[in-house]
């Protein structure tokens, strides 16, 4: 795929997979909106692309996908810079390893925000432009988790088992169009 001059929205990206996607991204050639809730690391991973890459653009929208009605607010930020989203990888999230009855209830219904309805609602603001254009897509990060019920860490395995029924629910409705969900 050629990926020079696209814009692609990256969540969860100070660290780990989201800094990875990020990182091959730009030296393909893509511009960048990286958003996480680490202001001081989307700066510093910012300044190191563009300095490695003259010929992209990173814009950092520090955020956190917990606080409500924080997808609208970031999708408003970036139609607001009179931008638009060409890719759109959902990948902040979180787990956590423990018996179930050991985690506050509030863990779990943050765990259920950010990695179910969040990434939903950021599907749902972006995918009509990318239907209008005909191109683009989404790459929603699942895990291996949501192939099978994961002991010790039920909320996050099941939480990830609808990342990859939704993605595929989309990749169908999708079928015929040059849009993608992965």
């Amino acid at each position: 795929m050629n990926f020079t001059n696209k814009t692609i929205l990256i969540t969860g990206a100070s660290s780990g997979i989201g800094k990875e996607f990020a990182t091959q991204l730009a030296s393909k050639g893509a511009n960048l909106i990286i958003t996480a809730r680490s202001e001081h690391e989307l700066n510093a991973l910012s300044q190191q692309l563009t300095t490695r890459h003259n010929n992209i653009w990173v814009k950092v929208i520090p955020l956190d996908l917990l606080l409500p009605d924080s997808p609208k607010t970031l999708f408003a930020a970036i139609q607001d810079m009179g931008l638009s989203v060409d890719y759109l990888i959902n990948n902040a999230g979180f787990g956590k390893f423990c018996h179930f009855e050991e985690a506050s209830f509030n863990t779990y219904q943050n765990m259920l925000t950010l990695n179910i309805h969040a990434l939903t609602e950021l599907c749902y603001l972006f995918l009509p432009t990318m239907k209008q254009t005909n191109s683009g897509g989404i790459i929603n990060v699942a895990s291996i988790g949501s192939f099978q019920p994961l002991p010790y860490q039920a909320v996050y395995g099941a939480s990830k088992a609808f990342v990859l029924n939704f993605s595929e629910a989309l990749t169908g409705e999708l079928l015929g169009s040059q849009v993608k969900v992965m």
